[in-house]
């Protein structure tokens, strides 16, 4: 499938050329974070990590619908990027990046105006400290929501491990963006790219910072579509509705469960279907945007060294048998991993949330 990849072409993995550097500079925060007054917390960057685990454990059940999406590609309309030399496959390559950046910026700005798309979203605002371990608290489902803007690429006749390279530098190049170490950059590059400062706007309960900033790699979409907005006071983080466990496969579903308890409430089918296309705020138009005046302390749970070092011992072994499970073929091994990855979550959300060991 992967015999078009940008990636195959030059022999690029990205996740070994880029791994080993993310890893660092998350080690590097935690040393800079460490003699300030806001460090990292064990249970937040945690649960953030084991968010994004979760994450990549649902995509083991759905690898086979990769070979579909090839096939269909292949039997429907195809570029002819085979005969392009390596100069010009780089330009088409960068000229689809910027396509499937677009694209990201429609899924993303979708996945904040209705309900629907908010339930794939929400797990990766709910964190209240804005790390380099944010990066990874990602929604289990939220890929297939912004996948739908990207399709029309397919269909054009880009390859499939074309789409899949590019939208891996998409999220790859957001990694750095979660921190607050790193206050501004140049003019010109926070003119045409996304930084730092403007990602903080985007994760900010703030009420001038809701809904703006939704650019992947450049920030130029939200200022031709009116959604930018310069860093001008201190992000609040978190979400409206405040979360207070830790557990990564309960904060994936948190917001579903909030739209099917209004809907049992209001007891009417035209409003049940209606709430997924309206705003998150009408669930609940009692919600104060938070300031400084009414923010509470971030949640916090307390658990002993013995604690952390079970989950961080559980969360090596998840990453371990996904490195397994990426490699089977056999779908009994890809199930059978992904419940015993599904299991080790489940262990290691209460013991974050001392419910227990």
């Amino acid at each position: 499938m992967f015999h078009l990849s940008i990636g195959a072409l030059y022999q690029i993995d990205y996740f070994q050329l880029f791994s080993i550097p993310i890893v660092l500079i998350i080690i590097a925060e935690i040393i800079f974070l460490r003699r300030s007054t806001n460090p990292y917390q064990y249970n937040d960057a945690m649960s953030s990590i084991a968010c994004g685990l979760v994450t990549t454990a649902l995509t083991l059940l759905i690898i086979p619908l990769l070979d579909l999406l090839d096939w269909a590609a292949k039997h429907g309309m195809t570029l002819a990027l085979e005969r392009a030399d390596h100069f010009w496959s780089v330009v088409i390559f960068l000229g689809l990046v910027l396509a499937v950046d677009h694209g990201y910026y429609w899924g993303h700005r979708f996945c904040h105006i209705w309900n629907l798309g908010w339930a794939s979203h929400a797990v990766h605002h709910q964190s209240e400290h804005y790390k380099l371990t944010t990066a990874f608290r990602n929604s289990a489902f939220q890929p297939y929501f912004v996948a739908i803007f990207q399709l029309p690429l397919l269909f054009i006749g880009f390859p499939l491990a074309w789409l899949i390279s590019a939208n891996s530098l998409v999220s790859l190049y957001q990694v750095w963006l979660h921190t607050e170490v790193i206050r501004t950059l140049p003019r010109w590059f926070e003119y045409l790219f996304n930084s730092p400062s403007h990602h903080r706007v985007h994760h900010g309960t703030n009420a001038r910072y809701l809904d703006k900033n939704f650019g992947g790699i450049f920030i130029f979409w939200d200022r031709i579509y009116g959604t930018f907005r310069i860093e001008d006071e201190t992000a609040i983080y978190g979400t409206m509705k405040r979360l207070d466990t830790w557990h990564p496969l309960t904060v994936q579903v948190e917001h579903f469960r909030g739209v099917f308890a209004w809907i049992k409430q209001k007891k009417s089918l035209k409003q049940g279907i209606a709430i997924w296309f309206q705003p998150p705020a009408a669930l609940d138009e009692s919600v104060e945007t938070l300031n400084d005046s009414n923010r509470a302390a971030p949640y916090d749970t307390w658990i002993d060294v013995s604690s952390k070092y079970c989950v961080s011992v559980l969360l090596i072994l998840s990453a371990i048998f996904l490195g397994f499970g990426i490699t089977q073929k056999s779908t009994a091994a890809v199930c059978i991993t992904a419940a015993l990855l599904f299991i080790i979550f489940s262990k290691v959300g209460r013991v974050l949330d001392r419910r227990q060991l």
